[in-house]
């Protein structure tokens, strides 16, 4: 049986949909890479992307491989013995075949993406060199660099030229190498200066002597203009346009300022990136960013204390989709992510301040102008100010201290009363409370005490368009009339209530946990809908559907003019976790939400995102069950610990998906790589020769997004086997086939 990529790339189908948005210049995030326990070494001298999109990491140790999901190294050890001469990796590119190369203290080495078969190049001029620097250029020449020596390659790795490398010292080495737009090569060189190619003589022509040093380091292209961006060994950034005149040909910009405030212009690499147009560079000490002003100097960008990592041996920065790769020598090396406009974290400073503990909000209510009211757990009821990060507690008020504010998981905005609605956890009181700026007035109390069971306690609070609150308990259900502060009605017999929503008609719906679905009737009875699930929550959308959550992890929508319960659980990627709270926005997207997971799910396309209280991605490591709202503005508020984390929905998920090709990473035999193991032989990527009677063959694969791999959801489908798409877990990326 012969498998072929051509047959292979039809097995997999990639379920995810893309966005971009721009981002402001503090909305970033750092992370680990993600599979840096699977290198041999957290020290990494290079990082480079290839146009697959595999990321390939020089260690001291070998090249790696990174696929988002698994880590590939070739060196020489036990299992390959003698691959390399020398296991330290100082460079890599890639050719126009798309092979990968790569300069060792001891020689060049071409590895065939073909096959994975690693070769060494040119060994015997090359043997026991060591190769620092390695281009490649759109002519399809290999530039590298030894010695004193530029030397240019053909792809199939045959010497074209040796080019010298002096300065008025002597002998010298390469410092920096650019490709323009216009395919003109520039170089500089360590204590010299800056050159181009001419390519009519076939030799390098220096620029004008006019830097303030002879100290060129790396070098960019800006992202739209022709000039460039020339780092230096102590001078900081300078703009270099080659087109100016002989004494505007190098512009300096103020020299960065380290985190010690101390100048640190020995810049080591920078890059320009492609959302914000930031240069970002890495120093002697620190990690920085700089922004291009009007006049094209450059600034300083200043973040949060402790965002970006300083006084660390960084190496080099590598721009990346959307994110920078920054390579690291005492630390594990990492990827800052240009984050989107759509999550904003409140980490509510001075509420830790005041309660000298982190924040867990079990409650929210937001009150406009960035008032938000809220329910801290073993403090009471908060009043916080988002924009200006005060607090106000309810027993900061003598008239409040005596009230049971002290606790509660119910809380809900009062529309009548301008203010909002909360309720002592496993109690039959609710408070209407208001605010006048910061300070906080009770403004009604409804006692239920002798109108309801005994054991009944509030579950759930809404107040209608009517000016009617309507509460649920435990054990059933009343409605209180707000304007005449009277209970109007008490249904008894509704069972344990989880959610409340009103429709367009002005009727309303409540979810049960142990009852079904009701419904409110013109002449205020309850119309009930039997459904066998243990409902958790309810919400319900601009296109009137409703969607609800259950104890065990189920998402259902509920379309009363049909009277039928459909599960998305599958097409949500739910995995059994009982869901807290649902929640429609006005695209009809729904947001569900678990204790470590925030789904958000476009229910006409199929297509979803998740957020994950693990990977850094926001502020909060854990939601609580009953801390959300939707404000006024549309935005969600979701609240956990240690803070509040909002999110502002788009159409992004109404947007075609993006075009993004499944690569084939593996192919293994029960267990043994067909690719990189003892069996491979012929085997490679594009073809696999099977026996008659192997079997277990499981095909690993990867959409080669690094930052989503753990949140990416793949589909396979073997054609003349599989009916249907097996869906693999959220996570994993292995196909398992029994021949």
């Amino acid at each position: 049986m012969i498998l072929t990529e051509s047959t292979m790339k039809y097995i997999l189908t990639f379920i995810l949909s893309f966005l971009s948005f721009l981002v402001c210049s503090q909305n970033i995030t750092i992370t680990d890479i993600p599979t840096i326990d699977q290198l041999p070494v957290n020290a990494i001298h290079r990082v480079f992307r290839d146009s697959e999109g595999y990321m390939w990491y020089g260690t001291v140790n070998g090249l790696c491989r990174d696929d988002g999901y698994h880590v590939k190294v070739f060196r020489s050890d036990i299992e390959t013995p003698g691959l390399l001469e020398d296991n330290l990796v100082e460079c890599i590119a890639e050719d126009k075949k798309g092979n990968i190369w790569f300069g060792t203290d001891k020689g060049v080495y071409i590895l065939d993406k073909s096959d994975y078969s690693v070769h060494p190049m040119d060994r015997e001029r090359l043997k026991n060199i060591p190769v620092m620097y390695l281009y490649a250029t759109s002519d399809g020449y290999m530039w590298l660099s030894y010695r004193s020596i530029l030397a240019k390659y053909d792809i199939n790795g045959q010497l074209v030229k040796e080019y010298p490398l002096r300065n008025k010292y002597g002998r010298t080495t390469i410092s920096g190498f650019c490709e323009s737009r216009n395919h003109e090569i520039i170089i500089s060189v360590w204590n010299g200066r800056v050159y181009h190619l001419d390519k009519e003589k076939d030799e390098f022509v220096p620029y004008p002597d006019k830097m303030r040093r002879q100290n060129p380091t790396v070098m960019v292209q800006d992202n739209e203009q022709d000039y460039f961006w020339l780092a230096t060994w102590g001078d900081g950034v300078v703009r270099f346009d080659p087109s100016a005149p002989e004494d505007s040909m190098f512009v300096y910009s103020e020299i960065p300022v380290n985190a010690a405030g101390e100048e640190d212009g020995v810049i080591l690499s920078l890059v320009q990136d492609d959302k914000l147009g930031y240069i970002w560079l890495t120093t002697g000490h620190d990690f920085m960013s700089l922004q291009i002003q009007p006049d094209k100097t450059l600034k300083q960008l200043k973040f949060q204390t402790g965002l970006l990592p300083v006084n660390h041996m960084l190496v080099e920065v590598l721009k990346g989709r959307g994110c920078l790769w920054v390579s690291a020598f005492d630390r594990p090396s990492f990827i800052v992510h240009l984050m989107d406009n759509m999550t904003k974290d409140y980490a509510l400073p001075a509420l830790a301040d005041r309660v000298n503990r982190s924040p867990a909000v079990m409650a929210l209510c937001d009150d406009g102008d960035g008032m938000m009211w809220m329910m801290q757990e073993r403090t009471g009821l908060v009043l916080y100010d988002l924009k200006q990060d005060k607090v106000k507690i309810y027993s900061d008020f003598p008239e409040l201290v005596s009230l049971s504010l002290d606790n509660g998981r119910e809380m809900a905005r009062a529309r009548i009363n301008n203010g909002i609605w909360v309720a002592k956890d496993l109690n039959r009181l609710v408070y209407g409370m208001t605010r006048k700026g910061m300070e906080m007035y009770l403004e009604d109390l409804i006692d239920l005490n002798g109108q309801v069971e005994s054991n009944a306690t509030v579950t759930k609070l809404y107040e209608d368009s009517h000016g009617i609150l309507w509460i649920g308990l435990n054990k059933g259900l009343c409605s209180y009339d707000v304007r005449q502060k009277r209970i109007k009605q008490v249904y008894p017999d509704v069972g344990h209530v989880m959610g409340i929503v009103e429709n367009k008609e002005g009727l309303i719906w409540i979810c049960t946990q142990d009852n079904g679905l009701f419904q409110t009737t013109a002449d205020e009875k309850l119309r009930s809908f039997k459904l066998d699930k243990n409902f958790s929550c309810l919400s319900i959308a601009p296109d009137w559907i409703l969607w609800l959550g259950t104890c065990d992890g189920g998402v259902y929508s509920y379309d009363p003019s049909e009277n039928k319960l459909v599960s998305y659980n599958e097409a949500c990627g739910m995995n059994g976790n009982q869901v807290n709270q649902i929640v429609a926005d006005a695209y009809n997207h729904i947001w569900i939400d678990t204790n470590q997971k925030l789904i958000e799910f476009n229910p006409r396309n199929g297509s979803f995102r998740t957020y994950l209280t693990t990977d850094g991605s926001i502020l909060l490591h854990r939601f609580l069950p009953t801390a959300v709202c939707q404000a006024k503005d549309g935005n969600i508020y979701w609240g956990g610990i240690p803070g509040i984390c909002m999110v502002t929905p788009s159409n992004g998920l109404e947007r075609k998906a993006s075009a993004v090709k499944t690569k084939i990473t593996d192919i293994k035999l029960q267990g043994e790589s067909l690719i990189f193991g003892d069996r491979k032989g012929s085997n490679s990527i594009n073809r696999i020769e099977l026996h008659p009677d192997d079997q277990n063959l499981e095909i690993s694969f990867s959409s080669l997004n690094h930052r989503y791999a753990s949140k990416i959801r793949y589909a396979y489908r073997l054609i003349g086997v599989d009916k249907a798409w097996v869906y693999v877990e959220g996570g994993k990326n292995s196909a398992f086939i029994i021949i």
